[in-house]
């Protein structure tokens, strides 16, 4: 089968979760013996692509420049950049178009994809452009009506990587949409740690927060519940390992009112080899997020036997259980998520007992299991 995968990131053009998501699939859909093509974007400032590593074509596709990071993923693509897609594409027999609200795949879904051969699956609604209010927001809403949420209405097939998503997307488009989560492989740490890593580890015990720094994520409880901890436990250090994206300062003048400053680390973007060693000496790991479409960190974090407390929210409830496999919390209250970290630091039992709990939902993620059931809804388009 002839599948064409329409990715809005794909790596080493990394925006956020998405592309080693988007590469594992692509990966796995040519190992069980598809014969693949990727169709992404590639954004303002892009590293080098590398492609030729690859056992599949991609095609990028260059997008406008970018006004400010976090409208980096919204970005349309440059009509001049488009005259090489329908050539690209031709030959297909399938399409399976990721994310909504983003602007290079509606543009492919809606003048070079027949909507009766394409699957679409979502992997979250847009947070920034929804919830900015004002003209943004008008803006966004008049897009998504008249344009945007045509590919979820009009695809031959929809999934949602999560129950939430799910339901959110039949109650946008009135559709059946079937889940399909995403896969997960776990992390391999790397022989070697980065001596700038080392050192943070070395500075005492940590809660680790993993993730882009943007309202979204949730960080600024968590170092609210950093401040609260340091009454009793002074030597509690929070470490943030993540790219800015557009939060960093206000989090440091937040860490900064509340007396904190010294015991936050930003580490900005960390290797994924690096950060499997990061997980494993924390505390906890702490997912603090607002919203979370499907939340890779869970998984890492479970993967690596770290305990694991968690926001209460979308896709996170999909994969954790509270009091089984993580402590869960109600996003933004500081003093609850205050209680699930003493309550993991204080009994090692307890952290025993989740942790085990925890390496065995990983399990329920094989990229195999997904890809079976992506391709039976290609054949469904056939």
């Amino acid at each position: 089968m002839n599948v064409a995968l329409v990715v809005p990131e794909f790596p080493p053009d990394v925006i956020g979760g998405g592309g080693p998501v988007f590469e594992t699939l692509a990966l796995t859909l040519a190992r069980r013996g598809q014969s693949v093509r990727v169709l992404t974007s590639s954004t303002y400032g892009a590293p080098p692509a590398g492609d030729q590593d690859y056992p599949f074509p991609v095609h990028r596709v260059a997008q406008l420049r970018h006004f400010t990071p976090q409208f980096k993923t919204y970005m349309p693509p440059s009509p001049f950049a488009l005259s090489g897609v329908r050539a690209f594409l031709a030959g297909s027999d399938v399409y399976h178009l990721h994310g909504y609200g983003m602007a290079f795949v509606d543009v492919v879904f809606n003048f070079f994809v027949p909507p009766a051969r394409s699957v679409f699956t979502t992997h979250g609604f847009p947070y920034t452009a929804r919830t900015a209010g004002g003209a943004l927001g008008a803006a966004y809403a008049a897009y998504d009506a008249l344009f945007g949420s045509r590919i979820l209405k009009k695809s031959r097939r929809a999934t949602a990587v999560s129950s939430l998503l799910a339901r959110q997307a039949q109650a946008a488009s009135g559709r059946e949409v079937t889940v399909v989560p995403n896969g997960f492989v776990p992390l391999g740490a790397s022989a070697e740690l980065d001596a700038r890593f080392a050192r943070e580890i070395e500075k005492g015990p940590y809660l680790l927060g993993v993730g882009r720094l943007e309202e979204l994520k949730g960080f600024g409880y968590a170092i609210e519940t950093l401040a609260q901890l340091h009454a009793r436990n002074p030597a509690l250090r929070l470490v943030l390992a993540g790219p800015d994206n557009g939060s960093e300062r206000s989090l440091r003048r937040l860490a900064d009112r509340l007396g904190v400053t010294h015991a936050v680390s930003f580490l900005g973007s960390v290797p994924r080899d690096q950060i499997a060693r990061l997980y494993d000496p924390a505390a906890c790991v702490v997912v603090s997020s607002k919203y979370e479409s499907f939340s890779l960190v869970t998984l890492e974090a479970m993967s690596r036997g770290v305990p694991c407390v968690a926001s209460a929210v979308g896709g996170v409830l999909d994969i954790a259980i509270d009091g089984e496999n993580a402590l869960l919390f109600s996003a933004g209250d500081v003093t609850a998520m205050a209680a699930c970290i003493e309550r993991i630091m204080s009994d090692p039992a307890l952290r025993n007992r989740i942790a085990a709990a925890a390496r065995k939902t990983v399990e329920r993620f094989a990229w195999d299991d997904v890809a079976s059931k992506y391709e039976q809804l290609y054949a469904a388009c056939l």
